[in-house]
């Protein structure tokens, strides 16, 4: 439980490699959640939980933000909320939403969902796994997990050979 703001407002930061510059990429979304990068990182994708939207900002070559520009739009009757993303290796864009996870492809066509069933909320995922072809996926209340054909972008640090 938070008791005290600092700041009046949302927005997305980044840390400078040296650990010490903090810099302020962007202020202009409600309630900026997830944030995963593109392959070679030349794509910063932020979804906004309020709007259900994703939006993808090109990367400068001085760490900055290019325009935002609107990926995709997680609407629909079911139960969730955009929250935890991630990229796999080709590029497509997997995100909380209604109903499940939804796929994405480069250019924000939205390839399906993987459904998790009546009454359940997507809220996490990550990519796991020996050979990062397993996908992880956090309910309200369960963990699920699932092969993929594609391996996602491994964690810095734990990078296969």
């Amino acid at each position: 439980i938070f008791t005290k703001v600092e700041v009046d407002f949302s927005a997305v930061y980044r840390l400078a490699p040296n650990g010490k510059t903090l810099t302020l990429l962007c202020d202009d979304l409600i309630a900026p959640n997830g944030l995963c990068f593109s392959p070679g990182e030349t794509v910063l994708y932020v979804n906004d939980t309020h709007t259900a939207c994703i939006y993808a900002y090109d990367m400068l070559d001085n760490g900055l933000l290019g325009a935002r520009r609107t990926f995709a739009t997680l609407r629909d009757e079911r139960l969730g909320l955009v929250d935890g993303m991630k990229v796999d290796l080709e590029g497509n864009l997997y995100c909380t939403g209604p109903g499940g996870v939804w796929i994405m492809s480069p250019d924000g066509r939205h390839l399906g969902t993987i459904a998790l069933g009546p009454g359940k909320r997507a809220t996490n995922l990550a990519w796991g796994g020996s050979d990062w072809r397993t996908l992880f996926i956090t309910t309200t209340r369960e963990l699920a997990s699932m092969r993929m054909k594609v391996r996602g972008i491994p964690v810095p640090g734990n990078l296969l050979p």
